[in-house]
């Protein structure tokens, strides 16, 4: 069972035909954190830039678009389910790291789930 009509659909829709695949679904370099933790403790930091918000709706339904696809793509269902923790107020880097697993679903659009057809 698989999404490759789907995935590549998606692929499309987003405009990520020409993007170079990505290696994982999920970059571990990356902090995800909320506004209110930026708030808090990234404005004293004279080092750091806070991190600019992005289209909400946009956001949440490229999660959801992802939450469908993980029906037959267990490897993305961490990222895309740490990433549904976000739909509130999300940042832009949030949407990075989303844009990030569609690139990683590029690589095998076809990927899915075996399912075998013997009656034991």
């Amino acid at each position: 069972m698989h999404q490759r009509k789907y995935t590549l659909e998606l692929i499309s829709e987003l405009g990520l035909s020409a993007a170079k695949p990505a290696s994982s679904p999920i970059d571990i370099n990356v902090k995800l954190t909320t506004k209110r933790y930026d708030d808090h403790f990234v404005k004293t930091r004279t080092d750091t830039t806070v991190d600019s918000s992005t289209d909400q709706h946009a956001y949440q339904r490229l999660i959801g678009k992802l939450l469908c696809l993980t029906m037959s793509r267990l490897d993305i269902s961490y990222g895309v389910q740490t990433l549904s923790q976000y739909l509130h107020q999300p940042k832009k880097s949030y949407m990075d790291a989303a844009m990030r697993i569609v690139k990683y679903a590029k690589k095998e659009p076809g990927r899915g789930i075996l399912l075998s057809s013997n009656k034991s």
